[in-house]
């Protein structure tokens, strides 16, 4: 598949959004009304009805309520390059429950992934009134194409790792993974938005998020990845990161044993695996990578068919950073 090249957009977390004043270079000519103005109706065929890029050749603009933000832990998609966006209704705010975002009805979360050539596909996620909707669409040339049927759709895309193989995932692919979160979505709440928004600044994400008039109170979050030593502390925020809006001991589709940071350790230090997706053995042997059962599911150093590659969806390569972080860490244990 060839995409055309263009409008690469930065990935920088310090994105200032730019307000823009028209759509057709005519000031006097009135905007037309975007799907975001009214997100409840059904989703368009294309993206550029949708709004987000009022100019779909140039990412680096965005609709002028847009958020921008990185997650601390970043969530491994074949090596390709994300934009995340948040877009609340006009004058609606975030509720903060404890640890946790409660989003109004009408919240748009959108995420674009780009290769070396450019943007390959934007995912929706959409509050309506009876929980969360998704969208997936395909790029292609200058605009996006909203995917629909049961099979996701497999393109090739260039990273710094090479040619990939890519599946750009179908709407129920979607839903099994955001359903076993607590909060339907997973890159947006307080211990993801507490990493720095830029190289230059202490300044948070969630730092910016309030200042944004985001939220209706200002959260008070424990950072949860404070207690642990250096190593440990990016293992168990790649946890955070890859696992977790699974692995949370919650009641979704797809939970199974907790692997939030406060708990992480026990339950996968010495512990025998328990869930139906793996072989039987013991998750994390101390110095034994080979025989941790873990991470030969994350690595797929194994050709044992009993040991279920984890994650199970969304990636088709596996991240070789994260392998050798979890490699290295299981050695130095003790």
């Amino acid at each position: 598949m060839t995409r055309s090249r263009f409008g690469q957009a930065s990935l920088a977390a310090s994105l200032v959004l730019s307000t823009l004043a028209g759509c057709g270079g005519d000031e006097q000519a009135p905007e037309r009304e975007r799907w975001l103005d009214t997100p409840l109706k059904p989703f368009p065929e294309a993206l550029s009805e949708v709004g987000i890029y009022p100019d779909p050749t140039d990412l680096d603009h965005t609709h002028p309520r847009a958020f921008a933000y990185r997650p601390r832990s970043q969530l491994w998609s074949n090596g390709l390059e994300k934009q995340r966006f948040l877009v609340l209704p006009p004058g609606s705010r975030i509720t903060t429950d404890e640890d946790r975002f409660d989003f109004p009805v009408g919240t748009v979360l959108f995420k674009t992934f780009s290769d070396k050539e450019g943007p390959v596909e934007t995912r929706l996620l959409r509050r309506a009134d009876d929980g969360w909707d998704y969208a997936t669409y395909q790029w292609q040339a200058r605009d996006a194409t909203l995917l629909e049927g049961q099979r996701g759709v497999d393109v090739r895309v260039q990273t710094e790792y090479g040619s990939v193989d890519h599946t750009i995932p179908f709407t129920k692919a979607c839903q099994e993974c955001h359903d076993s979160s607590p909060s339907g979505v997973l890159g947006f709440q307080p211990q993801q938005l507490l990493g720095p928004s830029d190289s230059t600044t202490e300044e948070s994400e969630l730092d910016r998020a309030i200042q944004s008039g985001l939220l209706d109170e200002d959260p008070e979050v424990d950072d949860a990845l404070e207690p642990f030593d250096t190593k440990t502390r990016e293992v168990v925020g790649y946890l955070l990161g890859n696992c977790v809006h699974c692995h949370n001991g919650g009641n979704g589709v797809a939970s199974s044993y907790d692997l939030s940071p406060s708990v992480a350790l026990d339950n996968i230090i010495d512990h025998p695996t328990e869930s139906s997706a793996s072989k039987a053995g013991i998750r994390v042997v101390p110095g034994s990578p080979e025989s941790s059962i873990l991470f030969l599911a994350v690595s797929g150093e194994t050709d044992d068919p009993e040991i279920k590659p984890m994650p199970p969806l969304g990636v088709q390569l596996r991240d070789p950073v994260g392998v050798e972080l979890l490699r290295s860490w299981i050695e130095s244990l003790d």
